[in-house]
């Protein structure tokens, strides 16, 4: 993992009652495809220009101009909620 690209989840909770609890969270999610590699498929193709990539319920991606995928902006949201909690055993 690169250190440059971290990723974070936090969450903040306060019990208002014994199984009930405010909840405060941040997700910060990165998204980094590995190049050079083949990756099953299943799906619908309809666009015939990468046709001969797929063999086999699998897509060659190991030539470059296929596809490059990074998304390490983060994809950053906040989430204010309550949780209702259960004991499984007493």
């Amino acid at each position: 993992m690169d250190i440059t690209k971290p990723q974070f989840n936090f969450k903040l909770g306060y019990f208002i009652t014994k199984s009930l609890a405010l909840v405060l969270a941040q997700d910060h999610m990165k998204y980094v495809m590995l190049q050079n590699q083949v990756i099953d498929y299943t799906g619908y193709k309809s666009d015939q220009k990468f046709a001969s990539m797929i063999r086999n319920s699998q897509i060659d991606v190991t030539n470059g101009d296929f596809l490059i995928y990074e998304h390490t902006d983060g994809l950053n949201y906040v989430n204010l909620g309550m949780e209702k909690y259960y004991s499984l055993i007493e």
